[in-house]
C-alpha cells in the first residue's frame, strides 16, 4: 500500500491538468453563475469525450487529485483542494449516477456548506 501511495505521489505533478478539468466541473456547479457547458466542453476536449460530470466527481474524490491539487499553484491549490473535499462528500451520496444536474447542484452547495 506504501508503494502504491509513493506511485501516486509522483504522479501527482503529471495529474495536474485532469485535476484542474474536474475541478473546473465540480467549481462550476458550486458557483450559481459558473458555466458548465463550458466546463464540461473543456473536460471533453481535455480528456477525452468519454468524461462527464460524473466521472469528473469520480477523479475528484481520490487520493490522486488531492495529491495533484496539493502539487498545483499557490494561486488554485485551495480551489482545486475545495474541489476535491466537495467531491469527496458528494461522493458517499448512494445514486449520485441518477441526479440530475439542478439535483447535483442542489447537492454540491449542501456538501459545500454554504447556504442554497
Amino acid at each position: 500500500m506504501q508503494s502504491k501511495l509513493k506511485q501516486m505521489r509522483r504522479a501527482a505533478p503529471l495529474a495536474i491538468n485532469k485535476t484542474r478539468l474536474c475541478g473546473g466541473v465540480v467549481l462550476a456547479l458550486l458557483d450559481p453563475v459558473g458555466d458548465l457547458d463550458a466546463a464540461l466542453q473543456d473536460l471533453k476536449t481535455g480528456l477525452g469525450s468519454n468524461w462527464t460530470t460524473v466521472t469528473a466527481f469520480q477523479f475528484m474524490s481520490g487520493k490522486q487529485a488531492l495529491f495533484a491539487a496539493e502539487c498545483a499553484d499557490e494561486n488554485e491549490r485551495d480551489a482545486l483542494i475545495k474541489a476535491h473535499q466537495i467531491s469527496l462528500a458528494v461522493s458517499d451520496l448512494a445514486g449520485i449516477s441518477r441526479l440530475s444536474v439542478a439535483q447535483l447542484r442542489v447537492v454540491v452547495i449542501e456538501a459545500a456548506g454554504q447556504p442554497g
